[in-house]
């Protein structure tokens, strides 16, 4: 009897490989598998499948040990701030338990599985390295430890392998570089949760109508803003694309940075039909924001329209929630 198609255990084989980690090396389960870097640990795993209007759909997490516990004092809350803008393909997690971790998700599919276990691979591998370099840091400067743990075994530990897919941070322009793949997009996405897009110089911006008095700002209403740009090069990955989606509130820094907890904690426990490739954190102006950063390296011509459309469907949940949810609307007031 030939096995049910199951995209989710394609795409942890798939990073599990580009990890290059030996079985012998690592915990496999069912779904997934655990394995050690230096000192934290790193879990893989996928979801059970599920139908999505025909489509076979599987969500595939990669979630990264960073601090034992995570107080949420001002100067915690600034160094949130400044990690969690500095991600490119995963958020910062506050855990039940009180600990912090990364944390990435995507809804994997046939029609993406050509390229989105490569970007579930970098988003792991990047994880990692991130988390074993800052946790020293960032515990120091917050009075806490990082949340490191043993493996099974001694000799375990490894180093990722995954950013071989990258290419060199000094590379000097975005390979997003079509125009016409922008005025696609813009075309795409028109219309939908209400939004209304403009391009420019590979780059773009929608209004997303946000909430109960959700509308455009021109018309006075209240409205979530998308940009997309290539110009912006991360310090880490170098050149790539850059989205970012603005709430329309003017908060406190302490206040984002709650309220960027509360959000990548909320994703995390919701059951969400988009993808997880990026972290919400305090950001000037209006906010909090949530921002994803891709490397050149996982060009592909599908992959900036599927980010850009989670991101306007992210938009749509999360001004649900604040029209529904008495707690979140008192979150955003500050």
């Amino acid at each position: 009897m030939e096995e049910a198609f199951d995209p989710g255990l394609a795409a942890v084989r798939f990073v599990f490989e580009s990890l290059d980690l030996s079985p012998e090396r690592s915990v496999r389960g069912e779904r997934g598998f655990t394995w050690w870097g230096p000192r934290l640990a790193q879990r893989v795993w996928a979801d059970e499948p599920f139908d999505e209007c025909g489509r076979v759909v599987s969500c595939v997490h990669a979630e990264t040990d960073l601090l034992r516990s995570f107080p949420t004092h001002e100067n915690a809350l600034a160094r949130f701030g400044e990690t969690a803008r500095g991600a490119s393909l995963f958020g910062l997690l506050p855990r039940k338990d009180g600990a912090l971790g990364f944390w990435s998700s995507a809804c994997v599919c046939e029609e993406n599985l050509p390229w989105m276990p490569r970007v579930l691979a970098a988003a792991a591998a990047l994880a990692a390295r991130e988390a074993e370099e800052s946790a020293d840091p960032m515990s120091r400067a917050l009075g806490t430890v990082p949340a490191a743990s043993d493996p099974p075994a001694p000799g375990w530990r490894a180093q990722p392998g995954g950013l071989s897919i990258l290419p060199r941070a000094d590379e000097p322009v975005s390979r997003w570089n079509d125009q016409a793949e922008f005025d696609a997009i813009r075309d795409a996405i028109m219309g939908k949760a209400g939004c209304f897009p403009s391009v420019g110089d590979r780059s773009l911006r929608a209004e997303i109508p946000f909430g109960p008095r959700g509308g455009y700002e021109a018309t006075g209403g209240l409205a979530a803003r998308l940009d997309v740009s290539t110009r912006a090069r991360h310090p880490a990955v170098g050149s790539g694309v850059l989205l970012r989606l603005h709430l329309p509130f003017c908060l406190e820094y302490d206040a984002q940075a709650r309220a960027a907890l509360d959000l990548n904690a909320l994703e995390r426990t919701s059951y969400l039909r988009f993808h997880s490739l990026g972290s919400w954190c305090p950001h000037p102006g209006p906010g909090p924001a949530y921002i994803s950063f891709v490397p050149n390296g996982l060009y592909e011509r599908d992959v900036l329209l599927c980010l850009t459309l989670s991101m306007v469907a992210r938009a749509e949940w999360i001004g649900r929630r604040y029209e529904t949810s008495e707690e979140l609307r008192r979150r955003f007031q500050g």
